[in-house]
């Protein structure tokens, strides 16, 4: 009898274990942070941070502070689905593997206006065009965004900034003659509506958008033109600032790629990839010692990053030669 009731309660605790087990799922010291941005390269306070376990469906939420810094406690090791929600702002999502042991990778938000594109449309349909269009560009489905901005350039043919979002899709289908069609309408009602901030943006946008096109035709020259013009209207975009540097580093120049990346990481001091890029310039120039110092950063910043393995190889190989 006694033995009976002894397996019994072994039975008991073990179902009551496996209970508290499935409760604390997706529960554990796992740390993540990250900032939040608009496309100026400005914090933005108030955003609601979502992490949801995929297995569990455990979720975590915390809002950015007035510098745009985020940081949630507490998450257990697996995937996790971090989404940026704001008012005001098109919603972002991304998958992130999330580690017990050492730091887990920042994840860094750059929000769009959700009104930015409508110049104060109040037509809800239309906005929902347009939301519904930059989440299928967003998830790669070229075609079905495409038919969306077309419909909302239909019902509303002054919005001219929409251009863009159109010539983006045929960009990303390999049409480069119509995305530079497009971009170039954008550019010439610019130019008709005169300067201001906002047409400046625009413009900055338009530009930014020729200059990946010319870089997927290996048109350096080209793209070089245009990404500095959209550098000088929008000074503070970090993807334009590390495009440009991009291109003088293929071109050989060192020193103006080093320029741009310290640029793009002024902009955001998170920017693992402009780190990365960062070391490569430095390792150029022989200047070993920063050379490591971007590589180190770039491993504390992106440390599952596919380049890790290489990276860490490589500064091994950088110490040897600084003591040659």
């Amino acid at each position: 009898m006694k033995a009976t009731i002894k397996i019994l309660y072994i039975v008991w605790l073990c179902a009551g274990l496996s209970g508290l087990l499935l409760c604390q799922s997706g529960r554990g010291k796992g740390r993540i942070l990250g900032t939040v941005r608009n496309e100026g390269g400005n914090p933005i306070e108030g955003v609601k941070i979502t992490a949801v376990h995929q297995e569990s469906s455990t979720t975590f939420q915390t809002k950015s502070d007035k510098k745009g810094i985020w940081s949630i406690l507490g998450l257990g090791t697996g995937n996790w689905k971090i989404t940026a929600e704001h008012a005001d702002y098109i919603s972002l999502s991304t998958d992130q593997n999330v580690k017990q042991l050492g730091e887990n990778p920042a994840l860094d938000f750059v929000l769009k206006k959700a009104q930015k594109q409508t110049g104060g449309l109040e037509d809800q349909a239309s906005i929902q065009l347009l939301e519904d269009g930059n989440r299928l560009f967003e998830e790669k489905k070229y075609d079905d965004a495409l038919a969306l901005f077309s419909q909302f350039l239909e019902k509303n043919p002054k919005f001219y900034q929409i251009h863009i979002n159109i010539g983006n899709c045929h960009k990303e289908k390999g049409d480069y003659a119509r995305a530079l069609e497009e971009f170039a309408t954008t550019l010439e009602a610019v130019k008709q509506e005169g300067p201001s901030p906002a047409a400046n943006s625009i413009a900055a946008g338009a530009n930014a958008s020729i200059g990946e096109v010319y870089i997927k035709q290996n048109d350096l020259v080209s793209a070089q033109k245009y990404l500095t013009e959209a550098m000088t209207l929008n000074p503070e975009n970090e993807d334009i600032a590390y495009l440009v540097g991009e291109i003088y580093f293929s071109n050989n120049n060192a020193d103006k790629a080093l320029e741009y990346f310290a640029q793009a990481i002024r902009i955001n001091p998170a920017s693992a990839k402009s780190y990365l890029k960062l070391g490569y310039v430095y390792l150029n120039k022989a200047d070993y010692k920063a050379s490591i110092d971007s590589f180190k950063k770039f491993l504390e910043l992106d440390p599952s990053s596919a380049q890790a393995a290489t990276v860490q190889n490589l500064i091994v190989q950088i110490e040897k030669l600084k003591k040659e």
